[in-house]
């Protein structure tokens, strides 16, 4: 009967639902008003100014994350920021119900169960364990990118996994679509790729059915997801505020897309500095599930690698892969790239839970009351509330207007026709946001002092400031994307300072020993050059 069916789906897709519902509900409680530096979210200015403005934001260019960012910015809530924010906890909640969904489809792979509420309560509690786990939540209530990686992490999976399950070739082509969008979000979820590839060589005999045509639309689904970059130059070609390396050219494109700004950080952590981040991550680790978590993790590890080794290689490598490169990869903040990997331990967690309950109802009598009998799950479904209340209070962002002061302080302190120079990301792009993207003081320029030495970064501040002396000269197409050397901020600042009023944000020690400097609220106007 249809009915009937449709009804059974309704009720296997409850628990998922009241998941992701309750997962939104904490984020949206504890979601940032507006454009925030908390949580290691200072990128966010740059982002929402991008997403605004049709502009390129910092490399990688993040065309995904541009496109459904427009969506969400049609929606009447909030400024632009708190539009963005609302993203990231939507996409965190979709991704908790995907692992939800995760965890049933593995016990029912794997495990050999059949599905009832007990493994459909276990899978919820586990997911919503990860949902309130400090790191993804941290990430759900600012405008970042990671958030929808650990979505497009999780919706991959899933695909894998079902098709494993059921044999069907569109869910593995499907998934390889997913893949090559998500790529475009961030390519640190290329790092799931030696799982995807386990997995599906585990299952290569369902393969051989698989005509020809079907075989070779796949890396052509791969590519069509990928094809999404083809929007960074599109974008670059209306000189928007925001335009990264201008990626018009062949080699601005390569350089936005490669990340080649940051290839340094990649693996570069010096070895004497291993040790102490081996530690860290196992802090981390603890910091996220707790003691107790932890040690879930490994009983579902092993009782997942008891009931199907493929599988449970399957969530190690993924686990592996981004934290090796999490580890080494020498930022403060390499941290947020490894939510994928707590995804896949939270699938060991899962695991964990089921084989506790298991274990605790075979052992009570048959005798015993249907309460007594229902006591370990009832336990199993307040886990949630230890993460919950452990975290709350730091998550929290729902009163942080420290960096829409700081906008707010700065455009209003400063005198007309003003030049504002940055130094750091964090003043750079909230000061991107209030100008660009909200429009206030259009007759003031914002310029990022280390941008300045790229040539293509002088282009565009020309195409916007035409008024402001730029001092060196474009160094040609091979220079488009070096710094120039021979570019100084002090000939910029010479040339300038007559005819427009100059502020610095973030004054060092050398400029307040070469030029007179005047506090003026959170910036300093410069009056001269000492000496002079």
């Amino acid at each position: 009967c249809p009915g009937r069916s449709v009804a059974k789906a309704i009720g296997a897709a409850q628990p998922m639902l009241v998941v992701a519902a309750v997962a939104l509900l904490v984020y949206l409680r504890t979601l940032a008003p507006t454009i925030t530096w908390a949580h290691y979210g200072a990128d966010g200015g740059d982002l929402i100014t991008a997403a605004v403005t049709r502009g390129v934001p910092h490399p990688t260019g993040y065309p995904t994350y541009l496109l459904l960012g427009r969506l969400f910015l049609l929606l009447p809530w909030g400024d632009p920021a708190r539009r963005l924010n609302l993203m990231s906890a939507v996409f965190a909640a979709l991704t908790v119900a995907l692992l939800h969904l995760i965890v049933i489809t593995t016990f029912r792979l794997y495990g050999d169960r059949l599905i009832t509420w007990r493994e459909r309560l276990v899978a919820a509690a586990g997911a919503l364990v990860f949902a309130f786990s400090p790191l993804l939540w941290s990430q759900a209530v600012i405008t970042e990118v990671y958030t929808l990686n650990a979505f497009f992490a999780a919706l991959t999976t899933y695909l894998v996994l079902r098709w494993a399950e059921r044999g069907s070739h569109w869910l593995l082509a499907l998934a390889v679509l997913v893949l090559g969008l998500g790529l475009g979000n961030h390519l640190t979820l290329s790092l799931l790729a030696p799982a995807v590839l386990l997995l599906t060589w585990s299952r290569r005999a369902s393969l051989r059915s698989v005509s020809p045509w079907h075989l070779f639309a796949l890396p052509l689904l791969f590519l069509l997801g990928l094809s999404v970059y083809l929007l960074l130059p599109l974008r670059a070609s209306h000189r928007p505020a925001v335009n990264w390396g201008d990626p018009r050219t062949v080699a601005g494109f390569r350089w936005l897309v490669s990340g080649r700004l940051y290839r340094n950080y990649l693996f570069s952590l010096p070895l004497r500095y291993l040790p102490a981040r081996l530690s860290a991550w196992v802090t981390l680790l603890i910091r996220e599930f707790g003691w107790w978590g932890v040690s879930l993790g490994l009983v579902g590890a092993w009782s997942l690698w008891r009931a199907a080794r493929r599988a449970a290689l399957f969530f190690a490598v993924t686990l592996l892969g981004f934290s090796v490169y999490a580890i080494g990869y020498d930022t403060s903040d390499s941290q947020v790239y490894l939510i994928p990997a707590f995804l896949a331990f939270a699938v060991w967690l899962s695991w964990g839970l089921a084989f506790l309950v298991e274990e605790a109802q075979r052992r009570i009598a048959p005798s015993t009351s249907r309460l007594l009998r229902a006591l370990p799950l009832g336990l199993v479904l307040l886990l949630p509330l230890i993460p919950l209340a452990s975290h709350a209070a730091t998550i929290d962002l729902s009163a942080d207007y420290e960096a829409a002061n700081y906008n707010l302080d700065v455009l209003e302190t400063v005198a007309p026709e003003a030049i504002i120079l940055s130094q750091t990301d964090a003043h750079t792009f909230s000061l991107w946001y209030g100008r660009y993207a909200q429009g206030r003081r259009n007759d003031v320029a914002i310029l990022d002092a280390g941008l300045l030495s790229y040539a293509w970064y002088r282009r565009n501040t020309a195409g916007l400031h035409a008024r402001i002396a730029l001092g060196a000269p474009s160094t040609g197409a091979s220079g488009e994307t070096s710094p120039a050397s021979s570019f100084s901020l002090g000939s910029f600042i010479a040339e300038n300072l007559e005819r427009y009023p100059i502020y610095l944000t973030d004054p060092d020690a050398q400029t307040h020993s070469r030029y007179t400097l005047s506090p003026e609220g959170p910036v300093y106007q410069v009056l001269g050059q000492k000496g002079d």
